[in-house]
């Protein structure tokens, strides 16, 4: 419609997956970042180009295509990493890491660009 919204219908309608208080949208993008520079970088990789191509084919192929990818990652080096980290009881260390890197991959080299929080603006009264 054009109608312009606030953060909290923003957050409602999913536009957003989390609205930060006023003054503290630095606090929630940085927390949010540490939680992704945890994460392998190579499989955050694939699942982002996936998401950007699936915007582009219909359903039925989208479904199609991100089953491939769910497939292969679970086949990945990465998913075992991940399971035998979990199972041992330590932090992963991710072995595709350095090929994520190397594709322009790093989240942490990005800062600010890898959420969707918005502050939410003080109320006018």
């Amino acid at each position: 419609t054009g109608d312009f919204i606030d953060a909290a219908e923003a957050l409602r309608i999913g536009l957003v997956n989390q609205v930060a208080p006023p003054g503290g949208l630095d606090a929630a993008v940085t927390a949010l970042c540490a939680r992704l520079v945890d994460k392998p970088p190579a499989v955050l990789a694939l699942g982002k180009r996936a998401f950007y191509r699936q915007l582009e084919v219909g359903l039925d192929a989208a479904y199609a295509m991100t089953t491939e990818v769910i497939v292969a990652n679970a086949l990945g080096r990465d998913f075992a990493e991940g399971v035998e980290a979990f199972t041992a009881k330590r932090s992963p260390v991710w072995p595709d890491a350095r090929l994520a890197i190397a594709a322009g991959g790093s989240l942490s080299s990005r800062p600010g660009r890898c959420s969707s929080v918005v502050e939410q603006p003080p109320c006018k009264r």
